[in-house]
């Protein structure tokens, strides 16, 4: 970690005032290089287009190289320092993103379905860490509302919203109820984007096939087109999420698995890679595997 890493205390206080901390340079450039080569390589042939990027949910488990990341020292340490018991839980959520655009939300779900009861409540501590495979220092990176995972409702609050500035190689672990977003697209990128969703509503009609998540491919091709014209940057991002072991962290747990693997296709994949939850349960962490299977 970098000498500007803020001490335990600090971190758990920002957490509870503000939903989010920054931890500087908690991975090398050697372990970020690393990270990009997973991700990139990934995409190459596979993956979801949605937003007008793409995204895998259940990467976990479908992005081959990404397992050392969650079961890391560094990370479980963190985690475990948060939460001050090594007794946490890995929730097996994971998505990895490539240049996609988001809108203010909340990770809870819909309606924050992700609960099967309220979730804004102390006993609720499921927290995401969200590593930047770039710098961000031009607003494209997280943006997020301060202290907005104490309320129940969220909508478009760019008036409150701060830009969190980033390396690559920095971390930022934050509550699961925090309004936030990634990059918002320019105007062009917008109508892209408006034209893909209303094309697909409208085929969707007729086509079944196009009712399924994602974008359309050739608005798709035309936005990449446009980015490679502008010169802009690959922009590449994991999010993970660990808990306390209780029933909140549960119940994100299994509604997150239904959904990857609802979102992925073929969707019944739920094997970690080899060796993962070894060596998570080395260091005393649960690792989420489904509900038990009832009678």
């Amino acid at each position: 970690m970098s000498e500007n890493t803020p001490d335990i205390e600090t971190m758990r206080a920002r957490l509870e005032t503000d939903g989010y901390v920054i931890i500087p340079g908690l991975f090398s450039p050697d372990e970020i290089g690393r990270l990009r080569s997973s991700v990139s390589g990934f995409f190459k042939t596979r993956g979801v287009i949605f937003n007008l990027g793409q995204t895998q949910p259940n990467a976990a488990i479908e992005c081959e190289g990404l397992d050392w990341l969650f079961s890391d020292p560094k990370v479980v340490g963190l985690f475990q320092s948060i939460y001050d018991t090594k007794n946490v839980l890995f929730t097996g959520h994971c998505d990895i993103h490539k240049d996609m655009f988001s809108s203010w939300h909340k990770d809870t779900g819909s309606n924050n379905s992700y609960f099967d009861e309220d979730c804004f409540v102390p006993d609720c501590r499921v927290f995401k860490m969200a590593v930047y495979l770039q710098d961000h220092h031009d607003g494209h990176g997280l943006t997020v509302i301060p202290g907005s995972h104490h309320r129940r409702t969220w909508g478009k609050s760019d008036a409150e919203g701060v830009s969190l500035k980033s390396r690559a190689g920095d971390v930022v672990v934050f509550d699961v109820r925090l309004d936030h977003h990634g990059r918002l697209p320019n105007a062009l990128e917008a109508f892209l984007l408006r034209s893909s969703r209303v094309s697909k509503r409208l085929l969707g009609t007729v086509f079944p096939a196009f009712r399924k998540p994602g974008d359309l491919s050739p608005i798709y091709a035309l936005r990449r087109l446009l980015a490679n014209l502008t010169g802009q940057s690959m922009r590449m991002s994991v999010f993970f999420t660990f808990g306390p072991p209780n029933r909140f962290s549960r119940q994100f747990a299994r509604t997150n698995m239904d959904r990857q693997l609802a979102q992925y296709e073929g969707g019944a994949v739920a094997a970690y890679p080899p060796g993962l939850v070894d060596r998570l349960t080395a260091q005393g962490v649960e690792v989420y595997m489904g509900e038990p299977a009832t009678a």
